[in-house]
């Protein structure tokens, strides 16, 4: 290849930001489940959602999308507390993922617990 000719350059992997990308030439069968719980929330089906996500969780435990889709499906099912110690989980690991800190103001709502709420989304 020239100098001038640009060079190809891959897509960003958004896992790679949390330190979680596969190892190069390995296909990580983590999004596509992460997806598939995302169907299933959207289809109204939280309880098959969390399951998924927790048996997911069980061979990949620091996925960060994994951690906060089981977060949203807890708190789809009004396990509210639980969706937070979830979401603590996922803010230790990467503490300024904005969507995890929304989903912590959304569980704080759900408890009336609204300055608390307020701090969250701030």
């Amino acid at each position: 290849m020239a100098d001038h000719e640009p060079r190809h350059r891959p897509e960003p992997n958004p896992a790679q930001d949390d330190g979680l990308a596969s190892p190069a030439g390995n296909q990580d069968p983590v999004p596509s489940q992460v997806r598939k719980a995302q169907q299933l929330l959207a289809q109204g089906a939280p309880g098959d959602a969390e399951r998924l996500l927790l048996a997911l969780l069980r061979g990949s435990p620091d996925d960060i999308e994994a951690c906060y889709a089981l977060a949203v499906a807890q708190r789809h099912q009004h396990k509210w507390t639980l969706a937070l110690q979830t979401l603590k989980r996922v803010l230790e690991r990467k503490p300024g993922f904005g969507r995890g800190w929304q989903e912590v103001g959304y569980n704080h709502i759900a408890m009336r617990q609204f300055s608390r709420a307020t701090t969250a989304f701030e």
